[in-house]
């Protein structure tokens, strides 16, 4: 393989791995986000359970 070869393949590979970590940021971040609206959610859910209960045994 020629210099030229071997440097455009070294940018290529840099490349890859930099999209690599991006696309695991990416996720991380999702999911993070994904998770705490999930939270939100089910803590909304919870407390509209209990004030149904609340009014159902008053």
């Amino acid at each position: 393989m020629g210099l030229e070869a071997m440097s455009e393949y070294n940018g290529y590979k840099r490349l890859q791995e930099e999209l690599h970590r991006l696309v695991e940021r990416i996720i991380r971040e999702y999911t993070s986000e994904a998770e705490e609206t999930w939270s939100r959610l089910v803590e909304e859910f919870s407390r509209k359970v209990r004030n149904i209960r609340g009014r159902i045994t008053a």
